[in-house]
């Protein structure tokens, strides 16, 4: 990857979401002086995490889908992209009507993913085809945190550690490895801001509302009606 092209692609990625959450703290403070209903406050705060993620994960996947349509492009290109693409929006279905099994799915997704994040950190064959190639044991780590971040608006806090171990574990095991970073290494630290921060506010938005906002919205999931404001 160019040199130019990554650190571009680090200021969009890092840049974006940060500003993105200072709005949303600047108005998450202003409705929390105004109103004083817990159910509403819980509700914004985890709709704050959401955007954030939501804005990272679009992102992303502007360069995730352009940059394989572009270079190798072709049938090739359109294959790469679909085999992220498609699972990710098999699991959006789960999370939207069967949040249940959705979350299952994520919890094995998540340590598959970060399995071979740490693998691919690890390995130094492993990483010297990402040296070549791009750091493709990311996508994985990428997909399922958004598809986390998803399902956060129906079980904040089991999403809120999904996004932590996607955060912290691969970071983490790059301190530890003996293997000379490759171009994933600092790309691990840089998409696991938004995801921690989002973490955070799925953590404080279940505390404020006792667990209870969440319930509520996947009860509403099942019975077909969509969970009013």
């Amino acid at each position: 990857m160019p040199e130019i092209l990554k650190v571009t692609l680090n200021l969009i990625i890092l840049g974006t979401p940060l500003v993105l959450g200072l709005l949303a703290v600047r108005n998450l403070i202003l409705v929390f002086r105004r109103d004083e209903d817990r159910g509403r406050r819980a509700l914004l705060v985890k709709r704050a995490g959401l955007g954030i993620m939501g804005a990272f994960g679009f992102v992303v996947a502007a360069f995730a889908i352009g940059e394989p349509l572009a270079d190798p492009g072709g049938w090739l290109g359109v294959g790469m992209v679909a085999s992220w693409l498609v699972p990710l929006a098999g699991i959006g279905f789960l999370i939207r009507f069967k949040p249940s099994v959705a979350q299952v799915m994520l919890i094995v997704l998540t340590a598959a993913a970060v399995s071979l994040a740490v693998w691919g950190i690890f390995d130094e064959n492993l990483r010297d085809l990402e040296d070549r190639n791009g750091p493709f044991t990311l996508i994985p780590l990428l997909v399922v945190a958004i598809a986390a971040a998803g399902l956060g608006y129906y079980r904040p806090t089991p999403a809120a550690m999904m996004l932590m171990a996607c955060a912290l574990v691969p970071p983490a095991a790059s301190v530890f490895s003996p293997v000379e970073a490759g171009p994933g290494t600092e790309l691990y630290a840089i998409v696991g801001l938004p995801m921690l921060v989002t973490a955070v506010l799925y953590l404080v938005s279940d505390r404020i509302s006792g667990g209870v906002l969440g319930s509520r919205i996947s009860r509403s999931t099942h019975l077909g009606r969509p969970m009013s404001a």
